[in-house]
């Protein structure tokens, strides 16, 4: 048994490594040093908020990771969880500013401050949405990105909230990517591509690992534990976050701090030095809308762009582009995370690149591996060299 080859007629058959092999284990190591070769260990990099969270959800998809009934209950709650949670941050910026609510606002303020209750009932849904298009919430909430955070993707959850809170509410796949899970830890995805073989030592898939960690301040430390053989990183930035402050410092613009941790991840020397590296720059739909509104002066006194989005993001990617050693290719993508053939374009991207660039020293080692093996059956089966 071996590696995958794929034949005329379609179908898959195991490679005959050696008709004479002796040992079922031997071919069985085999096989698994040939599976080895064909794997890509892909880091998904980022600041927390850069939408890489909705990026591994697509891909999952894409490869046949299906959303089951249990997942989509826990997603209902993630969405209720999100509205009270921006609400809150919400609400936190109308005392800041020291906005007055009326008195009958103040009863819902009390309900989203000292809530215990996972799910929202439709009247209190009904209840936030007044609140939220009360003077108060909507004067704060015109601050919102430069002078305090919120989630970007609270409009979607106004919009939908009372569809959320409909019974019964089953999240609908567009409702689950737009679900807010803070990624913790180190999470793994195994996801296999099929390719069209073109020679006998061509595999019929390929392995990628994609590994997702956290992109928070405080989950950044763990980065280093998966460092070790990687083939490629795909760093996420959120190009909406020109104008916006951070989660977890509200005093530092998200945008300088995606391409300070750009900067350091580009030339970290954990990484080997032929590591390639993709730029996802994400959120070109919001992106697009707050520049036509505010452009970007105010925070690049030297962008000349006035409140056109393609020279926008012409500025950023060459933001990017001079934090990246000279000596480094970089390949760019601009898109929106939770359309889903942005995502399926830009990570077919990478996996043809990859493929590209290893494939020939690929073959070589299957190549020499079945030549080994071939050798030590010979010498096993007593056959004079």
């Amino acid at each position: 048994m071996g590696g995958y080859c794929s034949h005329d007629n379609n179908k898959e058959e195991f490679l005959d490594l050696d008709k004479n092999a002796s040992s079922d284990v031997d071919n069985e190591l085999m096989k698994d040093a040939i599976d080895q070769i064909f794997k890509f260990k892909v880091l998904l990099l980022g600041a927390g908020g850069s939408g890489k969270t909705t990026i591994m959800k697509q891909i999952k998809d894409l490869h046949g990771y299906s959303i089951t009934d249990d997942m989509r209950k826990e997603y209902a709650v993630t969405l209720h969880n999100n509205v009270i949670d921006c609400m809150t941050a919400l609400l936190t910026a109308v005392d800041s500013f020291g906005y007055e609510l009326e008195e009958t606002e103040k009863k819902t303020y009390d309900s989203i401050t000292n809530r215990s209750e996972t799910f929202i009932s439709e009247n209190f849904g009904k209840d936030i949405l007044a609140l939220f298009n009360g003077k108060a919430c909507q004067d704060a909430y015109a601050r919102r990105g430069k002078d305090f955070w919120l989630l970007d993707r609270f409009p979607y959850y106004i919009e939908h909230l009372g569809r959320f809170t409909a019974e019964p509410f089953v999240p609908t796949d567009d409702d689950c990517v737009m679900a807010r899970i803070r990624t913790t830890g180190i999470q793994e995805n195994k996801l296999e591509h099929k390719i069209h073989s073109k020679e006998p030592d061509e595999p019929s898939s390929l392995t990628f690992n994609v590994v997702d960690v956290g992109g928070q301040r405080s989950e950044r430390k763990k980065w280093i534990n998966c460092f070790d053989n990687v083939e490629a990183i795909i760093f996420v930035s959120n190009l909406a976050d020109y104008r916006q402050v951070l989660y977890e410092d509200q005093t530092k613009n998200g945008m300088d701090e995606s391409l300070e941790l750009f900067f350091e991840v580009a030339r970290n020397k954990n990484f080997r030095a032929d590591v390639s590296l993709f730029l996802y720059l994400n959120k070109k739909d919001l992106f697009g809308e707050y520049v036509k509104k505010y452009g970007m002066k105010e925070q690049y006194p030297d962008y000349e762009g006035g409140n056109d989005e393609q020279a926008g993001l012409e500025y950023l990617t060459e933001k990017f582009k001079s934090n990246c050693p000279p000596q480094k290719s970089l390949s760019t993508m601009i898109i929106t995370a939770r359309v889903r053939k942005e995502i399926k374009a830009a990570f077919d991207d990478v996996k043809r690149a990859l493929y590209a660039k290893h494939r020939t020293g690929m073959i070589e080692k299957i190549r020499e591996l079945k030549k080994d093996h071939a050798r030590m059956n010979k010498q096993n089966s007593g056959i004079c060299c």
